[in-house]
């Protein structure tokens, strides 16, 4: 492979483009989403916090999520859909103005009985506003959460 011969003669190019790759190696795991035990939520601002996500037999769903963004968050809504079954949905919230960094438990306590040990997904729907320039912009997230039925 053949250096662009600018590279070459002036060798802080070629610094600041080795810093360039070796930041985006770095820092893309941050931005890839979820990764959380029990789920993903493809967001860099709303994140599930590991371990502290479940779903009881007797169908309660409990989760915390946190705020990654630089600017407050108002969540208004927070839905789930069972992937397995299509008919099972459940929801509410309150709202809930979140400062960065801060979280939030949602707790809904419609989400159907299933046996202990039961293998779940979840798909989730969070409507939130965050604030750009003084406004509240509406925002919807997508994500899925799984695992097993407590």
């Amino acid at each position: 492979m053949r250096l662009p011969k600018y590279l070459l003669v002036h060798p802080a190019y070629l610094i600041a483009a080795i810093a360039v790759c070796a930041a985006a190696i770095v820092y893309a795991p941050q931005f890839s989403g979820g990764g959380a035990a029990g789920g993903q939520v493809d967001s860099t601002e709303i994140r599930p916090m590991p371990g502290e996500i479940s779903l009881t037999s007797n169908g309660i769903f409990t989760g915390v999520f946190v705020n990654r963004a630089t600017s407050p968050l108002k969540v208004r809504e927070f839905w789930l859909v069972d992937k397995s079954n299509r008919e099972m949905k459940c929801g509410a919230f309150e709202e809930v103005l979140l400062p960065p960094g801060e979280s939030f438990k949602a707790s809904i306590d419609s989400c159907g009985a299933r046996n202990p040990g039961e293998e779940y997904t979840l798909e989730v729907r969070i409507n939130y506003d965050k604030s750009e320039g003084g406004k509240m912009r509406p925002q919807v997230l997508y994500g899925e959460l799984s695992g097993t039925v407590e």
